[in-house]
């Protein structure tokens, strides 16, 4: 029963941490009540994606060494206390950008991968499925929060109101529900495949650069996915005309996002071992941390010289479609 109440706590923290990508349902409040620009705003969230995924790429590895529980609460701390400090901010820009994008995701990159590594670790038959289980919960955040910040948005309430609020309630879930991680026992583990692998061993690892080559988007899946998010990018501006495209379009780009966080963490486990995860994860995840902090200033800037986001799309997907060849040849699997 244990590893089931685990796995449900994993879910539970990731609706909490998941957060950050309802950002977009607070932004016109922020420059609405607080003067906020719409470069500002793109400014918090982008120094928020770069600082998740340096602070991942460094939880990765506490986790490892010491167990999942210690950095949770941590990052938990810190999580709930970027959007406490955030709400009592006065919306100065200096204050949100220190609050939610420093504070907000340190706390995030110290977390996120504890949940994860810690169920798989107790689930090693079923790595994909419980991959995809608890990130479920991450990207399910951004639909609960939106709803509820909506809610309130739409009943008066302030927008740094509703960070408290926010604040308050990820500081008390996320600690409380950090404290039962625990990893299992080591023969419930099982023997990892590349125990003790060094990150510099990892950047000489052809089947690492595969996943790199992935990631900046079972290997026949990853393929599919990669498939799927070049023809949703190069297909976009010229299928979406009407709200129910745009839909559509968006939720084959959630799926497409969404597959990539699932994949990547169950063949990692699959080919170095459960013991590592965390450290390999995390270092993989520093180059859709760098796509993530680059690619939303360079298409607002398309846009500003052009006035559309065509050549954005058609950039982006012509990457994603290099990729499916870079990972075809370097990517090896099974070793």
């Amino acid at each position: 029963m244990k590893k089931y109440l685990i796995l449900t706590l994993a879910v539970v923290i990731q609706l909490a941490l998941g957060a950050g990508y309802a950002w977009s349902t607070f932004v016109p409040a922020l420059k609405q009540s607080c003067g906020l620009t719409t470069a500002q705003t793109q400014t918090i969230f982008g120094l928020s994606s770069l600082v998740l995924t340096l602070l991942i790429f460094a939880g990765g590895r506490i986790q490892d060494r010491f167990g999942p529980r210690l950095p949770a609460i941590i990052g938990g701390i810190l999580y709930g206390f970027g959007y406490i400090l955030a709400g009592y901010s006065g919306g100065s820009y200096p204050a949100l950008l220190i609050s939610i994008g420093f504070f907000d995701a340190v706390g995030v990159g110290l977390c996120y991968l504890c949940p994860i590594a810690c169920s798989v670790k107790w689930f090693p038959r079923h790595k994909s499925l419980v991959t995809g289980i608890a990130v479920a919960g991450y990207g399910g955040s951004a639909i609960l929060v939106s709803s509820i910040g909506e809610y309130f948005l739409a009943q008066q309430v302030d927008v740094l109101t509703i960070f408290k609020y926010m604040g308050f309630c990820f500081l008390i879930v996320i600690t409380i529900a950090s404290m039962f991680l625990q990893n299992p026992p080591l023969e419930n583990n099982g023997v990892p495949v590349n125990a003790g692998i060094r990150t510099a061993d990892l950047f000489r690892d052809r089947n690492f650069w595969g996943l790199v080559c992935g990631m900046m988007e079972g290997k026949k899946v990853i393929l599919l996915s990669l498939i799927s998010t070049s023809a949703v990018c190069l297909l976009a501006p010229f299928a979406v005309k009407d709200e129910m495209t745009f839909y559509i379009f968006a939720t084959l780009a959630g799926f497409n996002y969404g597959a990539c966080l699932v994949l990547y963490a169950a063949e990692i486990a699959h080919q170095y071992g459960t013991d590592q995860m965390g450290t390999i994860y995390s270092t993989l995840f520093l180059s859709n941390g760098i796509a993530g902090f680059l690619a939303p200033p360079v298409a607002g800037k398309i846009y500003d010289a052009t006035g559309s986001y065509t050549p954005a799309f058609l950039i982006f997907g012509s990457l994603s479609f290099i990729c499916i060849f870079l990972f075809y040849f370097i990517y090896q699997g099974d070793r």
